[in-house]
């Protein structure tokens, strides 16, 4: 029982041994072939000449691909910096002017909204951002900081806007006597008052511009 148990182990190693050679001759005659070198030619010393040829320029070949990469990596980390020194230097501008001159159309636009595509699937819908900061920074959507400093700004602003158009009411009616009288007696109605927030406004001008004058 031993002696059977032990013939057919020698035999499957022998197989195996045997199915390895091939997997190795193939191998070998594979090599050979790739770089033009007959069968009959193709000896042990050979092939291990030519599989440490191919393994030395693959070697090379993926140091190469590393720099290269290495290469573009850094050269697009410099060109984002860039971009976004740019962004940045053109934020603070468009915020400056804004609050210079009480400009609140200016401020919203300040830096870009964020904008997404809508991508309806099944029963659901997905939202997908348009821009990506890592591609584009001049279009990507205001970053937190970004959003930080317009809502702060944004106080600033509106109080010069406001004193932009009191002034302006305030030359409207130091201009023209006649729309002097037609705004007195529209500020004594009602619905002019609750048309908007100008109105309100104009009339409140009034008031102190009458009270200036008497």
């Amino acid at each position: 029982m031993r002696y059977r148990l032990w013939v057919t182990a020698a035999v499957a190693i022998g197989t195996m041994a045997q199915a390895q050679n091939a997997v190795e001759l193939e191998l070998k005659y594979r090599m050979c072939n790739r770089h033009s070198i007959p069968e009959d030619k193709c000896t042990d010393e050979i092939y291990r000449q030519l599989l440490d040829s191919e393994t030395r320029y693959r070697a090379a070949q993926e140091a190469k691909r590393k720099a290269e990469l290495s290469k573009y990596r850094r050269a697009e980390k410099a060109r984002l910096e860039k971009e976004w020194s740019e962004r940045a230097a053109k934020f603070n501008d468009t915020v400056k002017r804004a609050v210079e001159g009480g400009l609140p159309a200016l401020l919203a636009v300040a830096c870009p909204q964020e904008e997404i595509t809508i991508y309806k699937d099944a029963s659901k819908e997905i939202a997908i951002p348009r821009y990506s900061p890592k591609e584009s920074p001049e279009l990507a959507p205001c970053t937190d900081k970004e959003q930080e400093a317009i809502e702060s700004a944004r106080p600033q602003v509106e109080a010069k806007a406001l004193a932009n158009k009191r002034r302006q009411f305030r030359s409207e009616m130091v201009e023209d006597e006649t729309f002097q009288q037609v705004l007195i007696t529209n500020c004594a109605k009602q619905s002019y008052l609750d048309q908007d927030a100008d109105n309100q406004l104009r009339c409140s001008v009034l008031q102190d511009f009458l009270k200036e004058k008497h």
